[in-house]
């Protein structure tokens, strides 16, 4: 029976149907939050960080390069988990100083 202020639904959805909707929202919202954090995060200091990829387009040098300079230990990073590895940006400034310096 339908009470006097209820509309009937628009449609109707299988408990299947309502599961594979719920599960490509939620997988939606993860890739948007996902992008959202990795094009920029900061901190307390408000100092912008800058993934890897991010990194090395900052100071327009290959990926080969860059990985090769930081593991020469002539441009700061952050490991923040075991596979993410951020930079700030304060860090590439210093290291395009020095470069400039000599």
């Amino acid at each position: 029976m339908q009470r006097y202020n209820e509309s009937p639904p628009l449609f109707a959805l299988s408990v299947e149907d309502f599961r594979e909707l719920n599960k490509s929202i939620i997988e939606e919202v993860a890739k948007t939050l996902s992008k959202s954090l990795k094009s920029e995060v900061s901190r307390d200091t408000g100092e912008p960080y800058l993934n890897f990829a991010q990194a090395a387009a900052y100071l327009g040098i290959s990926k080969p390069t860059f990985s090769k300079l930081r593991k020469q230990g002539k441009i700061a990073c952050y490991k923040v988990s075991q596979n993410r590895v951020l930079f700030a940006k304060s860090d590439l400034e210093t290291y395009l100083n020095e470069e400039k310096a000599y």
